[in-house]
Parts: C-alpha cells; sequence; structure tokens
C-alpha cells in the first residue's frame, strides 16, 4: 500500500496537521482515529449518531464513516470547523 497523508485543517485556526495512518487506523471511524490522535472533536452519543457532535467537512459525521471510506469519497483533507 502506499502511504497515505491524511491533513487534519482547523477552520478556525488556519492549521494544518498532516498524519500518516496505518493499516489499523484505516479500518477505525474517523471519530475515533481524530480521537486517538488527541483532536478535540465533540462527541456525546458514543457513536450512536444521534448527538451531531462529531461533525467534519461541514456535514460529515466522523462516527459514521471508516477512515478508508472518506479518503475513497472525499479525499485525504478532514476539516474541523472550530480546531
Amino acid at each position: 500500500m502506499q502511504q497515505q497523508i491524511i491533513t487534519v485543517i482547523g477552520l478556525s485556526s488556519k492549521k494544518k496537521h498532516p498524519i500518516s495512518p496505518t493499516e489499523d487506523d484505516l479500518k477505525k471511524t474517523v471519530l475515533s482515529f481524530l480521537q486517538d490522535y488527541n483532536f478535540p472533536i465533540a462527541s456525546s452519543c458514543r457513536s450512536e449518531q444521534v448527538c451531531r457532535k462529531c461533525i467534519i467537512n461541514q456535514d460529515i459525521l466522523s462516527c459514521s464513516i471508516t477512515l478508508a471510506e472518506f479518503i475513497e469519497l472525499y479525499r485525504n483533507e478532514i476539516y474541523i470547523s472550530y480546531l
């Protein structure tokens, strides 16, 4: 597998955080991936998709999609509005 680079972009701070995910990371939800790398992504429903606090890229529930699916559908940039 070619090494992927995921860039987490804070829209408030304008900071970019490049991350090289592992094979195991690709199996996780985007929410779990972000939490594992210590990003302050909001969530209170434990991935039951009801609180809608873990929104990324304006309208994607980060708890509803794996990192691999996200990359396939939306490329390699994750935008967090309040970061």
